[in-house]
């Protein structure tokens, strides 16, 4: 292959992150640059390719058709660059696997579980991280994502592992279901606070529109930026919440948590595994979603 096919490395570095974030802000804080670096290295691609990737707008890009197209092959590219670079950087494929994750998925169920895995795996060594938008983090710096996904989505030149399903279920603490006399109902809602997640505003909303409650304000309780916060509020006995039941599993199994009532509603969303189709033959990380994938699946 001549040089002369080769976009300049910078260049392309700019457009796959501009194009991840759909932003130029985010991208050149990523990549420790100004956005005005970033701008110029996608002009100097554009013009080098004899086409433009991205539409502006007012404070907003968007990628053509011909972007789209382009940053998923990009994108995979750098990540193959990534891995064939870190050996020779002093890295060891005995090294840790890096795993990213949602914080609350990371703390309400992965984390009492990696125990089991190291138990039957010792040899391999796990390093967790955590990011709102697990999809969203640069090409190639995790080994692999779990992330929340529409069923029917796609992730082009990734490997996805379906783990579980995303089901909400209505819950309280045990003091507050004693204090409302033992019982609550739907019947009950209105003379109850309802705690939300930010990440999942409508989920009482859509609850009730299935299960035939009427006459309930859905929106006036407490919102929490993440389910963390909202499961923590609900243990401590703040209100009701409707949480995924994989994320609530310990708290109620150990009783911290009890189910005043269903039925639950089973979303369109799942968890995944994603990691790069590259990497399928990797064996540490075929164990890993090995075994993620049935410890989820009898959540």
């Amino acid at each position: 292959m001549s040089s002369r096919d080769l976009p300049p490395l910078r260049a392309l570095r700019a457009f796959e992150a501009a194009g991840r974030h759909r932003s130029i802000s985010r991208a050149a804080e990523e990549l420790s640059v100004t956005p005005g670096a970033v701008s110029l290295q996608i002009r100097l691609l554009e013009d080098w390719l004899g086409r433009d990737l991205f539409t502006r707008h007012h404070r907003q890009i968007e990628l053509t058709e011909a972007g789209r197209r382009y940053i998923a092959d990009i994108a995979r590219a750098l990540a193959l660059i990534g891995d064939a670079t870190r050996p020779l950087m002093g890295g060891d494929r005995r090294g840790p696997l890096k795993i990213c994750s949602y914080p609350t998925f990371t703390q309400r169920w992965l984390i009492t579980r990696w125990q089991e895995f190291h138990r039957q795996h010792p040899r391999i060594a796990i390093e967790f991280a955590t990011s709102m938008h697990p999809a969203d983090e640069p090409a190639g710096q995790y080994d692999a994502l779990i992330v929340m996904g529409h069923h029917a989505e796609r992730w082009h030149g990734w490997e996805a592992v379906h783990l579980c399903h995303v089901e909400m279920v209505p819950v309280c603490s045990p003091g507050l279901l004693d204090a409302s006399g033992g019982r609550i109902g739907p019947e009950d809602l209105a003379g109850q606070t309802l705690i939300r997640g930010a990440p999942r505003p409508d989920d009482w909303a859509r609850w009730m529109d299935e299960n035939g409650v009427t006459g309930v304000a859905s929106d006036t309780g407490p919102m929490f930026e993440n389910f963390n916060f909202a499961i923590q509020a609900a243990i401590e006995g703040a209100g009701l919440l409707l949480a995924d039941r994989v994320l609530a599993a310990d708290e109620l199994a150990n009783g911290r948590l009890v189910r005043p009532f269903g039925p639950g509603r089973r979303t369109s969303h799942s968890f995944y595994l994603l990691y790069p189709a590259h990497k399928g033959t990797e064996s540490r990380l075929k164990t890993f979603a090995d075994w993620l994938r049935d410890a989820a699946g009898e959540a």
